[in-house]
This record gives structure tokens, sequence and C-alpha cells, in this order.
């Protein structure tokens, strides 16, 4: 087939091109508002194109976003021979120019790229003058048209606030316009409309050049609060308020343009209030009255007030002209009652401060004002139907002749027409009638320079001849030197012998006819249109009976009798055509339905040739006919050529939308081809659903297009629905192959390599493992098939079982991915069933998405060491401090594992406790004595745990405990501590007895200081060392035989 093509084309918003080359140009922007712009996509191509927008390179391009719907990155189909349009807005962030580079890719047809470059630029002004009145791409220009004389067009521009601060405007007004409002307040990033408009001219203006408007303005802070109900930022001054009175009030005049425009003093001087013109007052008569009478009038000033106390500054003009109030007088009921009269007045405008200097911008408008001029007839020269008028050649009734003449807007504004008519000599009187003649259109408006072809049409239905009228032209505005137009018009009307009610065709009028059809008698020739009934049939299909009936009048005083004879001479053609009436009588003012068939059997243009006769007196009268049979094939067809499935799994199923769209007024019934390519199992591989029906008109019917195959191979199949009247079938490639997943896994061992059998169990052993060591099988996942497989582990929950690198990954084509399945125990567990049942063991399932299944039984066990230990936790008691035989304990540890086992002790002795030993491995059998020392240097409770690692794994604590102490050995009676022996003579004797008591929490070493007492005949028993036990008291003898005479001693 063709490739896909497309082609992008800018417009504007508006709908006018603006593309330069490739270049979408927006118009000048305020900085955070938003101008859009188009691009029109055209696919010129047979098939659907996909297109695909993306923004390249810039650093502005966030200013430009795609609208309507439509996103950077998104595929857009057009339809082939059909146009898409897009939206494209800018929105300035900040001032400057912006650029940015749209890209359209055609990822089937990479020849069709193409680049558009996107150009803005953005501005900021503290005020802006805007509006779809604006003329198009401009800011400063704005048309009123072109108007008659006396007419007064207005357009609406809109006046913006881009600031954080109020702002004071005041419109400056050429002579022969005005604004509305001429001056207000905008608020903080507010908007005011402004009706600008002309002043109703009495005379043209043709000249071209635009007045010049001006807008000042400037940033206000306000002093004073508003007025009640009234925002100061809402004040403008077409606001008013109603005042009412007593007294009556003088009228003012009407506005007049200019307006009289004063200036205000500074504003510390501004709250002086303005005074109004004095006058004369006038006396009015007040009369009883049944109702209120209105009448203009304004308020009067105080008598102090006056007009030239206002200075003049040179600060921003504030007119102080006021609307003419409306003064309402209300007659009393009774005597003496006053009455009450209503000002409308302007409302007065808050005080401000001035917060900037003036500023302006300036606005051009233009409108041209003239009368409307106008000519019939093409050329330089008017129509001579003016002079001559028209005269139709004689009709018959019940026909029509139509007479067209072109009616020219030669001058400067739109011309507004109506057609009327008139009886002839009866000048300026419009008749409601007629008769036989119609202008068409009655009335209109042609735009400056543009043309109106006006028909006139002469229709009689009767023989009353002649028929006369007159044609009157009114046109609104017309120039003074131009005439009114005035047409005579007149017809001839004949009685024919047969009228045929059909509708006018321009088949042979209007060269439709291919000049190599044949005549009567299957000859050559052209036929005479004048003469020749034309009778079209419009086919949708063929094998369809087309049926046309239309009736035969017969006008004349007698009844007579018709025949229809076959004149075309060519037995084929004349089989598709069929004549229902072929004879009968038609009596006088009668009409007779005529009915005739046609049957395509192709698209071919046919025509058949039949005369009418109808038999009056010798002579048959002949009017011949040319059916002509058209036929047209049915727009009914898929919304897609082309489905393309893919790869498929072998033995899945993918389904596809195709819709069959019906364009057409009439339904159509469809059906498929069945597929007679089958698959393994005898199903076809392309399924529809469903196979048959009916399309309504203007509908669509969804078909589910199924794709399934068992075999690994490719399919290309033209799915063909037949359409019934349509003479091509509609075609759809269908395209898809079968895939399977070609996976394997084998286990890796020293040994050997051993392949797993896909969807049974698998026997893996882990044997016996220390509890935090790990035993690891090597698997490998093996793709043979053309496409990546997808792959996810299901294991035990728990932290005893690893998979690396991942539990979820993707084996590309032709690839193996290495895995490590890791038994690593934390805890005693057993992963065998019970009694060794596998059912009721710990399993791993490898699943290959769409692919097979491997299933592991695992077994194993997760142990402690074999290790054992003299103790594991000893507790040293109490302990006194810094003894000279520190205590200790030997911990003895015994391998009784068949294997040898190492053991570290990861621990750094301290001052109180100490282990005499390091890294060691120990034998099958063999034995390793573990010095314990403790050397409590405080008053304390000591508890310390002491790491064993074994094979660097698994650690065994091993808990020391013990405790501080001091010795403490008290007297029972504390009143001892100074043992008086008495004063005794020479061999005399004394004995006194001493207890003490041991308050140790462990056994203590007691004895006596080794001072020899001798000399002052003291002896002590027991002197020598004894081990009290805690809380056992001790009796020790002084006895005091003094030998000589001593000095008292202490």
């Amino acid at each position: 087939g063709r490739p896909a093509k497309g082609a992008a084309a800018a417009s504007a918003a508006k709908a006018a091109p603006v593309s330069v080359g490739k270049v979408l140009v927006f118009p000048r922007t305020i900085t955070g508002q938003s101008t859009t712009r188009w691009l029109s996509i055209r696919n010129g191509g047979d098939l659907p194109a996909r297109v695909r927008f993306s923004f390249l390179g810039g650093a502005h391009n966030s200013a430009f976003a795609l609208l309507g719907g439509h996103s950077a990155g998104e595929d857009i189909v057009v339809a082939p021979r059909s146009a898409e349009q897009l939206t494209v807005s800018f929105t300035p962030p900040g001032p400057g120019s912006h650029e940015a580079r749209l890209t359209m890719l055609v990822p089937e047809n990479r020849f069709e790229d193409s680049t558009v470059a996107l150009v803005g630029e953005s501005y900021s002004e503290d005020l802006t003058i805007g509006g779809s009145a604006l003329d198009d791409g401009t800011e400063d220009r704005l048309s009123l048209g072109s108007c008659a004389l006396g007419e007064a067009p207005t357009r609406t521009v809109t006046l913006t606030n881009h600031t954080d601060s109020p702002l004071r405007y005041q419109w400056v007004i050429p002579a022969g316009f005005t604004a509305s409002p001429q001056m207000g307040h905008l608020p903080p990033h507010g908007c005011r409309e402004v009706t600008i408009g002309s002043i109703p001219q009495g005379t043209p203006k043709a000249d071209p050049s635009p007045a010049h408007f001006q807008v000042q303005y400037k940033r206000i802070t306000y002093t004073t609060p508003s007025s009640p109900g009234v925002k100061p930022l809402e004040w403008d001054n077409t606001k008013k308020v109603i005042r009412w009175t007593s007294e009556p009030v003088e009228p003012e005049p009407p506005y007049e343009s200019p307006p009289l425009i004063l200036e205000v003093p500074e504003p510390e001087t501004s709250k002086a209030k303005s005074g109004s013109r004095s006058g004369n007052r006038k006396d009015f008569s007040r009369k009883a009255s049944k109702s209120a009478v209105e009448l203009p009038g304004r308020r009067l000033p105080p008598a102090s007030s006056s007009v030239a106390n206002i200075p003049v500054t040179a600060d921003l003009p504030k007119p102080v002209t006021l609307a003419p109030p409306t003064t309402v007088t209300t007659s009393p009921s009774v005597a003496g009652r006053s009455s009450l009269y209503k000002a409308v007045e302007t409302l007065e405008e808050p005080a401000f401060t001035e917060a900037s200097a003036l500023r302006f911008k300036e606005l051009w408008v233009s409108m041209v004002v003239d009368h409307c001029k106008f000519q019939l007839g093409a050329g330089a020269q008017p129509d001579p139907v003016l002079t001559t008028g028209v005269r139709f050649r004689p009709t018959k009734m019940y026909q029509t002749r139509t007479f067209r003449m072109p009616l020219q807007n030669t001058g400067l504004v739109e011309l507004r027409f109506r057609w009327a008519w008139e009886e002839p000599g009866q000048e300026g009187v419009e008749c409601d009638d007629p008769g036989p003649f119609s202008v068409v259109p009655v009335e209109g408006t042609v735009a400056p320079g543009q043309t109106q072809w006006v028909e006139l049409k002469y229709s009689p239905m009767d023989i009353d001849c002649p028929h006369r009228r007159v044609l009157v032209g009114a046109f609104d505005n017309l120039a003074p030197e131009l005439a009114t137009p005035r047409i005579p018009v007149e017809g001839y009307s004949e009685c024919p012998l047969v009228h045929f009610e059909l509708e006018p065709s321009d088949y042979l009028t209007s060269d439709r006819r291919p000049p190599e059809l044949r005549g009567p008698a299957n000859k050559l020739g052209s036929l005479d249109p004048a003469s020749t009934q034309v009778i079209e049939f419009q086919s949708l299909g063929v094998k369809i009976r087309n049926t046309r009936r239309f009736y035969v009048l017969n006008p004349t005083a007698s009844s007579y009798e018709f025949e229809w004879v076959d004149v075309t001479g060519d037995s084929a053609i004349s089989a598709q055509f069929s004549c229902h009436t072929p004879r009968g009588v038609i009596h006088s003012g009668k009409k007779f339905e005529m009915v005739f068939d046609y049957t395509p059997e192709s698209l071919d243009l046919r025509e058949c040739l039949y005369n009418f006769s109808v038999l009056i007196g010798a002579h048959p009268t002949v009017v011949p006919f040319l059916l002509v049979g058209c036929s047209l094939e049915p727009d009914v067809r898929f919304d897609s050529t082309k489905l393309a499935f893919g790869s498929v799994l072998l033995g899945s199923k993918v389904k596809q939308t195709l819709t069959i769209i019906n364009n057409e007024e009439l339904p159509f019934a469809f059906s498929f081809d069945k597929i007679m390519d089958g698959n393994q199992e005898g199903k076809s591989v392309v399924t529809v659903s469903p196979e048959s029906g009916t399309v309504a008109a203007h509908s669509t019917v969804p078909v589910e297009v199924a794709f399934c195959t068992t075999s690994e191979e490719a399919y290309n199949y033209n799915l063909v629905c037949r359409v019934k009247r349509k003479t091509t079938f509609l075609s759809c490639n269908v395209k898809g192959e079968g895939y399977s997943v070609h996976d394997s896994m084998v286990l890796r061992t020293a040994q050997e390599t051993i392949v797993l059998q896909p969807n049974v169990t698998n026997r893996l052993d882990f044997g016996r493992v220390h509890l935090n060591d790990k035993s690891t099988h090597s698997l490998i996942l093996q793709n043979r098939g053309r496409y990546p497989l997808d792959y996810k582990w299901t294991i035990p929950s728990g932290r005893f079982l690893h998979v690396q690198p991942a539990e979820l990954g993707t084996v590309a084509k032709g690839e193996n991915v290495p895995m490590d399945l890791t038994f690593q125990p934390t805890t005693e567990i057993q992963l065998d069933g019970p009694n060794g049942a596998p059912s009721g063991g710990v399993r791993a399932v490898c699943k290959v998405t769409n692919g097979h299944s491997y299933v592991l039984q695992l077994a194993g066990s997760g142990v402690t060491p074999g290790l054992h230990f003299s103790f594991k936790r000893y507790d040293f008691g109490s302990c006194f401090l810094k003894s000279a035989e520190p205590a200790t304990v030997t911990l003895v540890i015994t391998n009784k594992e068949d294997k040898e086992m190492a053991f570290d002790v990861p621990w750094e002795n301290k001052e109180y406790l100490e282990v005499q030993t390091g890294a060691s491995v120990l034998q099958k059998g063999e034995q390793k004595h573990v010095l314990i020392t403790f050397m409590p240097k405080d008053l304390l409770r000591y508890t310390e745990t002491i790491p064993f690692e074994v094979n660097g794994l698994y650690t065994v604590p091993v808990t020391i405990t013990g405790e501080g102490t001091v010795p403490r050995v008290e007297l029972v009676n504390p009143s001892q501590k100074i043992l008086s022996l008495g004063v005794l003579r020479a061999g005399e004797t004394a004995r006194r007895t001493v207890k003490v008591m041991c308050k140790s929490k462990v056994p203590t070493p007691f004895s006596l200081l080794s001072t020899d007492l001798s000399e002052l005949g003291i002896t002590i028993a027991p002197r020598g060392p004894h081990l009290l036990k805690p809380k056992e008291v001790l009796a020790v003898e002084f006895t005091f035989a003094p030998k000589a005479r001593l000095r008292p001693f202490s």
C-alpha cells in the first residue's frame, strides 16, 4: 500500500492563514495572558496516518502548549483525505521574545516529518486596550465599519489594569465621536468595557484617515471612604444618584460634542465641590394633575458657588459636565401640599492622591459614512433591462422560465435592498398579487464591492395573456443622483397538450451526459434538451429496485390514450428499466400516476429511451423521455484496513475490535467469509463475532476479531466482509504469529549438571546446616525462545530461604540467568516433612510467565553446632576486693561433631574479668580449657557475657556474674572497743572475754595482730588465724598477769 502522508499547515485563530513558510507567529501578548493559533494537519494519502507532536529545544517551551484535548507526545490518527485541527496556545510567563520548535513525526513514513517554528513576543503594560472588536493583529486600531447617513455605529473595547494599584483613566475624544464611560477608575487587575461610537453624521465621510483617540491614565491612592453603597473602585462618570428637591430645576441643554473639559485642582484642594452654572430661575405654574409630569432639570448651586473659582492645572483632565438630570413634579392632591422634583446627578468622584506620572495610550478609529450606490448588470455599463424591461418567451403552463441579472454594490457602504411589484400604470402602488412572476431574493444586503444575482421567474398557471408587472427596487440611503430602478416584466403563456410533474433536471443542459452514450435505435448522437424529458435514478448499490413515481396531467378538454414505447435498442440495458404503466387513458383535467423501476447490475451509468405517445386525432404526439440510472457505491467501510496482532502466545486468544461504519441513509446487511485455514485442533485461527448482521443507517457495528494459534508460525489473512448491494467487498488484512516460551532450568553442582523437570517435584537437599551458616545450590534459568521471558519465585515466608539476584526478573532471548537458592537457618528448623513425606515439607516454585513451573521440594535442617561447653553460666558469688588470690574457674569446651570446629572469643579483658584463650580449632573429640579470672574492684554486682563464635557464624554466650565485697568482722559489744583490765598487784591475774562476729557475705579469715604484749603480762587466746563464717561469733580471751610493777598503759 501507499505510505501514510501528513502535512502541517499553520492558520490563525480566526481561520486566517498566518504561516510564513513553517513559522507560526503569535501576536504580541501581555504577560500572563494567552493567545491561540491553529495548526491544520491534512492527510493526502489513501491510508490513515498516525502523527505525533513534540516540542524540541529552547528555554521558553513552557510558554507554548497544545490545547483542544491533544498533548505533546500523543498519537493523533488522521483519516485518509481528511484534516485535523490543533490549537496551540501562547502564555508567556514574562516579557521578551519566545521561540520553540514543534516537530511533527509520522512514525510510518519518516520522510513526512516536519517542524514548525513557534514565535511569540510578550510585553508588560499598566493599561491595555483589547477586545474582539479591534482589527485583527492590531492593538490600537478600531473600525466602526461603514454606515448610512444618520446612523451611529458603536463598538466595545476593554480597558484592563495590569497593576496592583487602582488606575484613573480619561478619554480624549475627537470631534464627531463618543466614548462611554469617558472617565473612571479601574481596580487592580480589573477591566472595564468602554463603548466607542460616532455621532450621527448628516454628510458623507469617505476619508479613510482614522480619528485619533487618547486615553490618559495614572496610578492613584484613595484618601477618603467611598460613598455609601458604591465601592470607590467601581466609579465612573456614568454612575448616577437621585436627589429629591422641593424647588424646580432649570432644564439643561442637550449634550453637545465635543464635551466641555475643565481641569481640577490638586488633591488637597479638590474636596471643594464644583459649582454649576448660574442662570435665571424660571417660574413654573403648578397646576393640579392626576399624573406625574417628567421634566428635564438640574440642581441649583448654592449662592456662594461659582464655576469661575475652579483653578486650572496641568493635572489629568476631569470633566465637570453632568449628564442631564431628570426632574419629576408631582401635583398635590390637597391644597397646601408641596410638589417634589427628582434630580438625577452624576456620582461625585472619590478623593484620591496621585501615585505615578501621567501616561497615555492611543487608539485610531476609522469609519465610512456614505450613500449607497448600485448598478444592475455586469461591466461598466448598466443593464438594458432598466429601459427595455424583461420579456419572457412563450411559456407553457406549469413550466418556469428564469431570467438572471446581477445587482452590484458600487458604493462604500452596504446596500440594503427590497423588491416589490406594481401594476403597469399604477406607479407607487404596490400590488399584493405579482401574478405568475416572482423574484429571488425579495430582499437582502450586498457588501461593498460585491454582487448579488437576482432571478426573475415566470411560471404561468393559465393562458390569460399577456401577463405584465413592473418590478420596483427600494434601496435604503440611496444616493440622490441615482433613481429607483423600475423594470417592466412581460410574459406569454400557452396551453400544453400534456404536463409532466417532474423535477427539473440539468443532465442534458449542464453537459453531464457523456458524449459516447448512444441515442434512439442505439445510434450515437446528442439529444435535444428542449424536447426531451429526463428522469434520473440514484441507486445506492446494485441489485436493488429504485422506483420513481410522477404524475401526468391532461390540461385539455378531452380525454386521450397514452402509451410508453421503449426505443433504446439494447435489450440488456432495457432489462434494467421497467415501466409499470405502459398504457392507459388520461381523462380531461385529471392526473395519471406513472411508475418506473431501475435495478442496476453494475455501477456504470445506464440510459434508457422511452417515447410517451398520446393519440389525438389521426396523428399521435410523441414526447421523448430519457431514463438515466446512476449507481453509487454505498459508503460502508471498515475503520481500519489492517489488524496487527503481533506475536501471540500459543493457546492464548487476543482480541481486537474492527468497526463497520455506515455513512448512508439506509441500513446494509453484511456477512464475513469463513477462513478455511485452521490450526492443529481443526479450529480457525481467526474468528469474528458477529459473523453477520445489519448496520443501521448512520451508525457503526463493532466486530470482535480474535486471533488464536497453536503453532509457531506467521499468519497473513485477508478478512473479507461482503455487504449486500455493494459491488466490492470489504477487506481487512490480519497479521499475527504464534510463539511459545522455551525455558529450562538446570541445577549445577561441583560434580554434575542436572536438568530439572518442569511441572513435577524435584528434590533439593541442603543437608545439616549450622545456625547462621549457609548452604547454596546454583540454578540456571535458560531462555531459548525468540522473546524475553519473565519469572517469579514463590518461597515460604521467613528469613531462612533466599533467592539471588532477585525473586522477580527477566531473561533476554537466548540468554541464561544464574540464580542461587540459599538456605540460612537462624533457628533450629527441619525442611523435610513429617516422616519424610514430601507433601508436608517446604517447597520453592519458580514460575515462568506463560511457561513452565519448576517445583523444588526442599530437604535439610538447621542445627546448632556440636560444640559442648562445660557451663554456659557461672556465678563467682561475693569476692573480696583486691584479693591476693583472685577467683578463677575453668571452662571446658569439647568438640562432639564429626568434623573440626573452630571458635573464637571476641572479648577484650577487663580489669575485673580476664579470659585466657584465643581462636582455636578443635578436632573431633578434642577439648579446650579456658581459664576465667574474676577480680572485683568495686562494691557492686558484676554481670558479663563472654561470646564464643563458632565457625564465625554461631555465637554461644557464656554469662559470668559476681559481686565485689570487703571483709567485715566486728565486736558483738561495741563498748568493748576499750577493754579495761583493772589494777592488779604483781602475781595477780585478771581475765576478760571479747566476742567478735563475722558480718561478711563470705567466710572471712580472722587473726589478731602480731603485736607482742607479753612484756605487759597480757596473753590472748586464741591468737592464731581463724576462718569465720558469715554471722559466726568467736570469743577471744585476754589474760592480764603482771609479774612486776608496771606503769599505767593503754
